[in-house]
């Protein structure tokens, strides 16, 4: 995924690089917010990137005239099979540019040192999103009365699973569907000031309807295993609404399961739980996030998917089974016995 964006002209350069879901969006519309604070004539790009491939997004984006601008990530962790060549491509030119990084993902000590010494401005902050992160730190952070921080409250509300603001629900369904240009619409909206419109209650009104439909073909593919000692729930997600996260969160509740796996037929995993620690579920399938909210890539072999041209049922039987052997190894690891990442055991 490689996008961008840009809006505005002259003096200051800012060269953004975020997250493609609703808080990357969020945090990217808090920081040019800020910015066009600072000075309104700003130049800013906005580019999106996964954590998978953030090394690909800055080596095919960044210019070789980069004296005086400032590259800010967001909402991107440290991918553990790529971080190397991008603290290195970093720190190749910390010396010219400044280089913030705003985060709230999982990062081992290790990481964030480096980063530091890659000469790298990180602001970590594991209580708040990272649109919260943006908000708290970019150019001296948002003012207390100002309204985007009833849009920052409520992204968090939603990305942390806590859902305790009244529009944390309507920004995730109006997102839900993710489409390029939908980013980009609010992705402006946002970084204007405003935080809902006409065109949102569309979007809420559009998702709902496919998200029920989602909800009913996902159960009935959804498959409940017991993996050492776990029920885990795997279901290969229909195309559209719901997202991810919501028919993992369905599933769980209705099957009764401790584990959801939802995965993609492109290969993209979601992990969630609601008391077990899924992040180290998805690091040792190469991926991170959060205890109870983590993701990864399956990478499918040409040959399985060919199958899902001809044969799309006996496709998403073959990413069931290939998915489920590679959790269970990953939960079976020395390092990781069940009562070892339980987030509810007195033992952890």
């Amino acid at each position: 995924m490689n996008e961008a964006a840009m809006v505005s002209h002259l003096t200051t350069r800012a060269l953004l690089y975020t997250h493609g879901d609703l808080d990357g969006i969020a945090s990217a519309a808090v920081y040019i917010y800020l910015l066009r604070k600072k000075d309104e004539r700003a130049e800013f790009i906005v580019n999106f990137a996964e954590p998978g491939n953030l090394y690909k997004v800055l080596s095919s984006t960044l210019p070789e005239d980069l004296e005086g601008a400032t590259i800010a990530i967001m909402d991107l962790g440290l991918n553990p099979t790529s971080s190397d060549k991008i603290l290195s491509i970093l720190g190749k030119i910390s010396g010219k540019v400044k280089i913030e990084w705003f985060d709230h993902h999982v990062w081992s000590d290790s990481e964030v040192s480096n980063a530091r010494n890659a000469g790298i401005s990180l602001f970590l902050e594991r209580d708040t999103c990272a649109a919260g992160v943006v908000a708290r730190h970019a150019f001296g952070g948002l003012e207390p009365y100002e309204n985007l921080w009833v849009l920052v409250d409520a992204v968090c509300s939603s990305d942390l699973w806590k859902w305790d603001t009244p529009l944390s629900p309507l920004y995730y369904r109006a997102f839900g569907k993710r489409e390029k240009k939908m980013k980009r619409e609010i992705l402006n909206l946002f970084s204007e000031g405003v935080i809902w419109s006409d065109y949102l209650s569309e979007a809420v009104e559009e998702y709902v309807n496919l998200e029920l439909k989602g909800y009913n073909i996902g159960l009935k593919r959804a498959k409940v295993l017991n993996l050492n000692g776990i029920n885990v729930v795997i279901v290969v997600k229909p195309k559209g609404p719901p997202n991810s996260s919501l028919l993992a969160s369905f599933l769980m509740s209705r099957l009764d399961a401790e584990i959801a796996v939802v995965v993609r037929e492109d290969g993209p995993v979601s992990l969630r739980s609601r008391g077990f620690d899924v992040n180290k579920i998805a690091r040792c399938l190469g991926g991170g996030g959060h205890p109870m909210a983590s993701g990864a890539l399956l990478k499918i072999p040409i040959w399985m998917k060919v199958f899902s041209f001809f044969v799309p049922q006996l496709y998403r039987t073959l990413l069931e089974r290939s998915i489920a052997e590679k959790i269970k190894t990953c939960i079976a690891s020395s390092q990781m016995n069940p009562q070892s990442f339980n987030l509810l055991s007195t033992s952890s």
